[in-house]
């Protein structure tokens, strides 16, 4: 027999009371007619049919009543599973059985390992103080979760955080250098600033020289010159 794909953690309690519904007082008088209609024997496994019937019934309502109340949620996860493929057998094998295959005794496995299953956890008498204690072991479960979540994450992000702070001292080394190659050519332009105003007063000094020359040279002429237009005193 095929079963089908586990659900979700979060979906299982649905799909747990789904199959436990087609498991209806009226499938079983079905599988329990069809059985009698096609001349099976039905007393020859450990239990009767309808003794094995009775079991199915029981187990159903127990079911049924922990999805109902939210207890089904507070048992460990391997169990939840656990009872929802042994649902889906039992379901398999009353479906057979109403199609009106043979399947008395395969009936009669997967009822009575549900029915085990159900009284080893005592699911039947699961009290409010143990359901409490079940949740409470839960929380703790999903707050340990996180921790370890946040301490991993917290792992993975120091390497970040360190690559960070080099990248960042990196960054503070190359503005220093920075800051320190522009003051060399602030200093480096404001000498060559004083040395152009240097040479641009050498070229402007022999340019004045040349100038008072001529003109003391022209003076000097005009006095010649003056010299000789006057008469001789003898």
């Amino acid at each position: 027999m095929s079963t089908t794909p586990l659900p979700k953690k979060e979906d299982l309690p649905q799909h747990l009371w789904d199959i436990a519904t087609t498991l209806s007082s009226e499938a079983q008088n079905a599988g329990l007619k069809r059985a009698r209609d096609l001349g099976f024997d039905l007393e020859r496994g450990r239990i009767s049919l309808e003794e094995t019937l009775i079991n199915l019934n029981h187990a159903r309502e127990v079911l049924l009543d922990a999805v109902e109340k939210a207890k089904l949620v507070q048992l460990p996860l391997k169990l939840q599973y656990s009872l929802l493929v042994q649902t889906q057998r039992v379901s398999q094998s009353l479906a057979s059985l109403i199609r009106g295959e043979d399947t008395v005794l395969a009936l009669e496995d997967s009822v009575d390992d549900l029915t085990s299953s159900i009284w080893q956890y005592n699911l039947q008498n699961l009290s409010g103080e143990v359901l409490g204690f079940a949740q409470k072991m839960n929380q703790l479960k999903s707050e340990e979760t996180l921790i370890r979540r946040a301490h991993r994450q917290a792992e993975e992000f120091t390497p970040i955080r360190d690559q960070a702070q080099e990248i960042a001292a990196r960054l503070i080394d190359i503005d220093a250098k920075a800051q320190e190659s522009l003051k060399s050519v602030n200093n480096t332009a404001e000498r060559a600033g004083l040395s152009l105003k240097e040479i641009a007063i050498s070229e402007e000094t022999p340019k004045r020289d040349r100038l008072k020359l001529r003109r003391l040279r022209r003076l000097l002429l005009k006095s010649c010159d003056h010299l000789r237009r006057q008469p001789n005193m003898h």
